[in-house]
């Protein structure tokens, strides 16, 4: 049984960009090429350039594998260590495994949710190589500080986009500070195909053809194995296809899902919701910050509201995550505690917003 209102429904889509996705559908079909070919081509280059001149795109099968690559492109030391956001679900921390690098945990703004130059400087050691910063829920990290905090400590930058396609935020957008930024199009992102699907941009030219390389196997030649690390990666022709016809919609997508936000930010009485000081996100998750969780999904669970955690553990509490050095992360650890994902997505109706709002604020209006 569906529930009355769900989490996400990637089946709702407006008409126009429903129809333009039917269109791509059929003509990768009629090309009757479903790797690589046309489709992915020209997904790669829309969005290159969707980031500025000079970037180039590289699709790959999912977006971990665009962490992966990312890694193995940068050609880091083995061995070393990269500072990950603690709350990040654990996808930055497993890439550096696979990398053969460390993951260091650091903790994050308790206002924000993201890590900043500070908690950075914290998790800094003689071992350090990289960071990863993981713009979380829609959220921008403060993207230049860490850069400056890096090229202070020789560090290579990735850009995990992956809950942040398209957003800008101090005068920046999202994926053009890094060396490389990754980006995950599963189907519920804000940028997302129908299935799994990736891409990793970077203004490198050199870095751009490595991580072809290593995607494709580490080809050098067809059927030659010319590098060492190289994996199947590629990102399937009809999911580039649908990126393509989706990539149009994407501001007006996440204008609506950051209207979603904002009626959620000034009508729930219980608790805040999680964004920057600045109040800038594409809304990826609405993220409920409270101390009555339990409650508020006693009372969502009645009603037939969908909700979730993002994210229920910090990954030092993840058995299969071998961390490097131990680090403290209170704030990282309070907000496992006391978040709520609540429904947001571009066709979720005002009236089904409303229902949420009262759900959760049921009990408090004679308070």
């Amino acid at each position: 049984m569906s529930p009355r209102i769900p989490m996400m429904d990637t089946s709702r889509l407006l008409e126009d960009e429903k129809q333009a996705i039917q269109r791509e559908i059929e003509r990768v079909h009629k090309s009757g090429i479903y790797v690589k070919g046309p489709a992915v081509y020209e997904f790669e280059a829309s969005f290159a350039a969707f980031h500025g001149e000079g970037f180039e795109c590289v699709g790959v099968g999912n977006g971990e594998d665009g962490l992966v690559l990312a890694l193995k492109a940068l050609d880091l030391r083995p061995g070393g260590e990269v500072l990950v956001p603690a709350n990040d679900g654990g996808f930055a921390a497993l890439a550096c495994r696979v990398s053969g690098l460390v993951p260091v945990a650091v903790d994050v703004s308790l206002n924000s949710g993201l890590i900043t130059q500070e908690t950075l400087r914290i998790g800094l050691s003689n071992q350090t190589v990289a960071v990863i910063a993981t713009h979380l829920h829609g959220s921008m990290v403060d993207i230049a500080k860490v850069k400056e905090f890096c090229e202070m400590n020789s560090l290579r930058l990735i850009e995990d986009c992956s809950q942040a396609h398209g957003a800008s935020d101090f005068g920046i957008k999202v994926g053009t500070t890094g060396d490389v930024s990754t980006y995950s199009h599963y189907p519920t992102k804000n940028l997302g195909a129908f299935g799994d699907a990736g891409s990793v941009v970077t203004r490198d030219s050199k870095i751009a053809k490595r991580i072809r390389q290593l995607s494709n196997y580490g080809w050098q030649e067809k059927y030659s194995i010319g590098i060492q690390g190289g994996q199947n990666s590629r990102l399937d022709s009809i999911q580039a296809g649908i990126l393509n016809a989706r990539l149009p919609f994407l501001e007006r997508n996440n204008q609506l899902r950051a209207g979603i936000l904002q009626k959620y930010q000034l009508t729930i009485k219980d608790g805040r919701i999680l964004i920057p000081p600045n109040k800038m996100s594409v809304a990826h998750h609405a993220v409920l910050i409270t101390k009555s969780r339990k409650q508020i999904i006693e009372r969502l669970n009645e009603s037939e509201i969908s909700w979730d955690i993002h994210y229920p553990l910090v990954v030092q509490k993840m058995a299969g995550l071998a961390l490097g050095h131990q680090m403290e992360t209170p704030n990282a650890d309070q907000l496992t505690r006391e978040q709520i994902s609540l429904p947001c997505f571009p066709t979720l109706e005002p009236k089904e917003v409303d229902l949420v709002v009262s759900v959760i604020n049921r009990g408090l209006d004679n308070q």
